[in-house]
């Protein structure tokens, strides 16, 4: 008997006895024409138990007697009786999952349940034919809206032990769909990254890693900027450099920026520029900002939306995206204890920075901004406006907030799991994700 949280009492009588009988109908549907294996089994058990009570009363007549009379209608009731029994059974075992009453009373366990106590009743479970790790489970809402579901994802996730990727309605507004994967403790712990692993992507498109589904979560450098955070130990370095080759591979040209002393990029100076100071920085942004007037004045006189418009054209010259990567952008952003010299040039990169991400994605600028640091330092507001990728390896609840918008990254990463990042899709549509892991000694830099 389910029991609901709520009132700690079992659920009525008459709703399980509903239950039972509408999953009987829904069986017995399958044995109509057209409805698979059904009437070939049915049709089956109705002969074992013909035979078996045909057999009984051949013995019966052979006893003989008031004693032969009494077994031929024993059998005759008991092969009745087992047919109807087994017939109902099969019913019962193909009008839903045999795995619903475990899931109903894992969401009555959590109080997911109406006023009446009543939990959603699980109807089936669909595998997508394109990919295995992706199934389908339709309810009955019992009259809990849409929205209930997806305030509660997360309790929903952990109570079924799997992960929500979509919520939406069903057949009708009392039927609700969750297409699911399996959960994230699932995903390997490292997934090299190949070459190979840009075969299917469209040009400018970078992959990050691989879902619980199997499916690739992408950047598209045509969307807009992209934040990635992570404290140390979560991955998100090798998670850089990672997109950053994909960058240079696509043609995309990086600029990267690193006031740490540049350390963790000394090989790609081969590949692109690597600045190390502010002094330095500015320079190159006024010749960003340069750059991107020219490009805006161009598309604009030429009546062209975008670059990828622009570059459409046959034997054209081609503009390149150009990325600006800044490697822990709190360290650049950070006015705290500085002079009024050096808060000056801060003042001026954030400007030039901010220009960038307002305006630079239809000429091909683009921002990707990587950061650790926990604190309202990590990234101006007037920037984090304009990010459309954010992903937040593991992270405490400030540091998530900060680039998710929420504490997803804290709740749904293990401490200690390395390479593993929540990807904000939209408004409460997080993505739990093993980047791949890029080592670069094995690839050429020449």
């Amino acid at each position: 008997m389910l029991t609901d949280k709520k009132s700690g009492g079992k659920l009525p009588q008459k709703v399980e006895r509903r239950r039972i009988v509408r999953r009987m109908k829904r069986g017995a549907r399958k044995v109509a024409p057209g409805g698979g294996n059904g009437p070939v089994l049915v049709a089956m058990l109705t002969l074992l138990c013909m035979f078996w009570a045909c057999t009984g009363l051949i013995d019966g007549v052979k006893m003989g007697g008031p004693l032969g009379q009494l077994y031929c209608i024993v059998t005759a009731l008991a092969a009745v009786t087992l047919a109807a029994a087994l017939t109902l059974a099969l019913f019962w075992a193909w009008g839903g999952p045999l795995s619903a009453q475990r899931v109903e009373e894992s969401l009555a366990r959590i109080g997911f349940a109406n006023e009446n106590g009543e939990v959603p009743e699980l109807l089936s479970i669909t595998q997508d034919p394109d990919n295995p790790r992706i199934k389908v489970q339709e309810y009955e809402t019992c009259g809990l809206p849409p929205s209930d579901w997806r305030d509660r994802v997360d309790e929903l996730q952990s109570a079924l032990n799997l992960t929500i990727l979509e919520v939406e309605n069903g057949q009708d507004n009392q039927h609700i769909k969750l297409t699911t994967a399996p959960p994230a403790s699932t995903l390997p712990t490292k997934i090299l990254w190949t070459p190979d692993c840009m075969m299917d992507l469209k040009p400018f498109v970078l992959a990050l890693g691989v879902d619980c589904a199997g499916r690739q979560v992408t950047w598209d450098l045509h969307q807009g900027h992209a934040v990635l955070a992570g404290m140390t130990g979560s991955g998100k370095s090798v998670a850089l450099r990672c997109l950053l080759y994909q960058c240079i591979t696509w043609g995309a040209v990086p600029v990267i920026v690193d006031l740490k002393g540049g350390v963790g990029f000394s090989r790609w100076a081969k590949k692109c520029r690597v600045i190390t100071s502010i002094e330095d920085l500015l320079p190159v942004l006024e010749e960003l900002s340069t750059e991107m007037a020219h490009r805006e004045k161009v598309l604009a006189e030429r009546h062209y939306q975008d670059i990828d418009e622009y570059n459409a054209r046959p034997k054209a010259h081609r503009f390149d995206h150009i990325v600006l990567a800044i490697d822990e952008a709190a360290e650049l952003f950070d006015k705290t204890g500085a002079g009024k010299a050096h808060k000056a040039m801060i003042e001026q990169a954030e400007q030039y920075i901010t220009s960038i991400a307002r305006r630079g994605r239809a000429s091909g600028l683009h921002l990707l901004l990587s950061t650790q640091r926990p604190d309202s330092n990590t990234l101006p507001p007037q920037i984090k406006a304009n990010v459309s990728f954010s992903a937040c390896g593991m992270a405490n609840e400030v540091l998530s907030k900060i680039v998710l918008d929420s504490t997803a990254a804290a709740d749904l990463i293990p401490r200690g799991k390395q390479g593993c990042f929540v990807v904000s899709q939209g408004a409460d549509n997080y993505v739990v994700t093993q980047a791949y892991y890029f080592d670069e000694w094995r690839l050429d830099y020449d």
